[in-house]
């Protein structure tokens, strides 16, 4: 439970955080700079290249309508039927 603050408190935060020269002047720190970006940048393709080397993005696996090209009729009804299985007994579960 969070604490409200009493009236002179608030008044007293709202005084502290008026966009002052100060308030702005902090803003202006805080702000990222080219460098921080792009260096945030550097560090998201990193990490991007990391997970495609490891194996973990859907890059490469055949889309679904490529993989439901190569069946029957009845293989697709047959995953139809199961996925709905599935998702009643999700449901159930969750219940």
């Amino acid at each position: 439970m969070r604490k409200t603050l009493s009236s002179e408190a608030l008044k007293k935060a709202q005084r502290k955080y008026k966009t002052s020269e100060r308030g702005r002047e902090m803003a202006r720190r805080w702000r990222s700079t080219p460098e921080q970006r792009e260096r945030t940048r550097l560090q998201v393709a990193r990490l991007r290249a990391a997970r495609r080397a490891a194996g973990l993005t859907n890059e490469g696996k055949p889309r679904q309508r490529e993989r439901l090209d190569g069946m029957t009729e009845a293989e697709k009804k047959a995953r139809k039927a199961e996925q709905r299985r599935q998702q009643r007994a999700a449901k159930k579960g969750a219940k």
